[in-house]
């Protein structure tokens, strides 16, 4: 995970610690995500270490957090507080929050500078764009913004995509690497049974960002159409210039290993440019592969007026912006394509996107929480351990909307140190739209 725009060593160092952390194999002891020896620094850093590794204690990592952030002052401090929390509200389905708490690195400026150029922009379907492009690449890098999960989604659609192109191979950031054998067909895994388990752990053994249910929904995707996964990232090195070698060398072996390979790869921010010593510039520079790499974060959630009067500009889906022909790039020679999504929707009532192009349907949970704050987690019933189908923090009373694909689901409702057990079944889609339970 690096962002351009001035994140990276605010948070860096934080996946460094965990990246440390799980090469000691000693998980039993809290990890300083803060520094810091006053009570609440301890009690933030205790819940931290609850949430990463086992996927526990969000709302209490949540409200520890907060609790900092309320009288921090310091700029490097507050960045990565920030960061952090917004982490935690993604795992907890509060998108919402994790928008309003993360970061924002999209520039408006980059499409006001267009307004001097001729022609007006035409916009394409993202995933489809995208996969005609690949058609004749042997590897596709495409970033995220750990903080805004709809980010996450795109790659869910060029799965099936890229599949049908010949791509076999998908790397992401999240997996935690072990130096292990090929097992079940997954490279590097420190969860080896995960391709042949078919979904994500809820804890530390997956990964990290695999916490988020949106994330879940990829892992399981990509298992379901084959893919080989793939865990590249490294953390126990001294800078960023050495974690990105690493990362490229990770990759570069898969081609070594097997000289076919067609390779997605999903990291964050920085990661995927061609330029100084990020990883797709080693990794081009190791392989002689140029991998197509593609930007999420530059034009992510901007206003649609800025393109101009006349642009047509798509209002619920990701873009590839053609200018003259061209697909749009904002950092020419470092990404291939920039990718624009309008503003989307974080509140669950109205975010549309949540249902994962048909994969998941609203489920409406009456009566659920009788006390607040309020967790709710729903895991298919035959997976008591993996990351559940979608949770979701309340801390206030308010409507209990879950998006659950159709199965059966053991809905957990956790407040006060009380946890409830819940038995839900979506069976299927109503002629509306809506889940029959």
């Amino acid at each position: 995970m690096r962002a351009r725009m001035g994140s990276a060593g605010a948070f860096q160092w934080l996946l460094l610690l965990v990246g440390l952390f799980l090469s000691s194999a000693s998980w039993c002891s809290d990890i300083a995500y803060i520094a810091g020896n006053d009570a609440e620094t301890a009690r933030f850093n205790h819940e931290a270490t609850q949430a990463f590794i086992n996927g526990a204690d969000l709302v209490q990592a949540i409200e520890a957090g907060n609790g900092l952030l309320a009288h921090a002052s310091d700029k490097g401090r507050v960045l990565a507080l920030k960061q952090l929390v917004a982490t935690f509200y993604t795992f907890a389905g509060r998108y919402d929050k994790a928008a309003q708490t993360y970061p924002v690195f999209a520039h408006a400026s980059v499409i006001a500078s267009l307004s001097n150029r001729q022609g007006v922009p035409r916009f394409a379907d993202a995933a489809t764009s995208i996969a005609a492009m690949a058609q004749d690449r042997r590897a596709v890098f495409i970033n995220e913004n750990h903080g805004a999960p709809i980010t996450r989604l795109l790659p869910l659609e060029l799965l099936p995509k890229l599949r049908a192109e010949g791509f076999q191979y998908l790397a992401l950031e999240t997996l935690n690497r072990a130096d292990a054998p090929v097992m079940h067909g997954c490279i590097g895994l420190v969860d080896s049974e995960l391709c042949q388990r078919g979904y994500a752990l809820d804890n530390v053994k997956t990964g990290i960002y695999s916490h988020d249910p949106v994330y879940g929904a990829l892992i399981r995707e990509a298992i379901s159409l084959g893919f080989h996964l793939v865990a590249y990232d490294v953390f126990d090195v001294e800078d960023d210039r050495a974690r990105d070698a690493g990362e490229a060398s990770n990759l570069a072996n898969i081609y070594k290993n097997d000289p076919s390979a067609k390779m997605l790869v999903v990291a964050g921010f920085d990661h995927v440019a061609k330029e100084d010593a990020n990883m797709a510039s080693v990794f081009r520079r190791v392989t002689q592969i140029d991998p197509l790499t593609i930007d999420q974060a530059a034009l992510l959630g901007l206003d649609p007026k800025l393109w101009g009067a006349r642009a047509a500009v798509p209002r619920d889906r990701a873009s590839v912006v053609f200018m003259d022909g061209v697909a749009l790039s904002t950092r020419p020679g470092a990404v291939d394509v920039s990718v624009y999504r309008p503003p989307f929707a974080v509140d669950r009532q109205k975010a549309g996107w949540l249902a994962l192009d048909g994969r998941r349907v609203q489920t409406p949970i009456k009566r659920a929480c009788r006390t607040y704050p309020c967790l709710l987690t729903a895991r298919r019933a035959d997976e008591p351990t993996g990351v559940p189908e979608d949770r979701l923090y309340l801390d206030k009373p308010g409507d209990v909307l879950l998006y659950l694909a159709p199965g059966r689901y053991t809905v957990s409702v956790e407040a006060q140190g009380i946890t409830r057990l819940l038995s839900v079944a979506v069976r299927r889609r109503t002629n509306a739209g809506g889940p029959i339970l």
